[in-house]
């Protein structure tokens, strides 16, 4: 089956559906499962997107599609073709080969039962203790 992203005039992504698979023949009339699913959604365009794709790689080895698989309230870029979220902090770079957000500083690895949450007022990471975790 393939999956597709309803886009607005804003380039938002609207909606995710599951629809007919690309190897099926496209109805009469139509060129493209886009177009056909497109007649369903006006004022809006729909991409083909692959739930195999993040950060610009394909999970299963084969060829990504769009950068990422595409989410709800996320963006589609159509000068670069790929799908990426909206931007979670002020302060983060989008990475273009990843398609991903990246916070200014590195995430710390996680040890000793930390684990680590962005801090947007200081800009920094804050080690979050896990609660199921004793520390001697």
């Amino acid at each position: 089956m393939g999956h597709f992203a309803i886009v607005n005039a804003d380039k938002e992504v609207v909606e995710v559906i599951t629809g007919a698979d690309e190897e099926l023949t496209v109805p009469e009339g139509y060129s493209s499962w886009e177009e056909y699913y497109g007649r369903l959604t006006p004022n809006c365009t729909v991409v083909r997107t692959s739930y195999n794709t993040y950060g610009g790689v394909h999970i299963n080895g084969g060829t990504p599609l769009r950068g990422n698989y595409a989410t709800k309230g996320g963006l589609y870029d159509d000068v670069n073709d790929v799908f990426y979220p909206k931007k979670p902090h002020n302060g983060w770079v989008l990475n273009e080969t990843t398609w991903k957000w990246e916070a200014p500083t590195p995430k710390p690895a996680d040890e000793n039962g930390k684990s680590w949450e962005w801090n947007e007022s200081t800009e920094t990471w804050d080690a979050v203790l896990d609660e199921n975790i004793t520390v001697e």
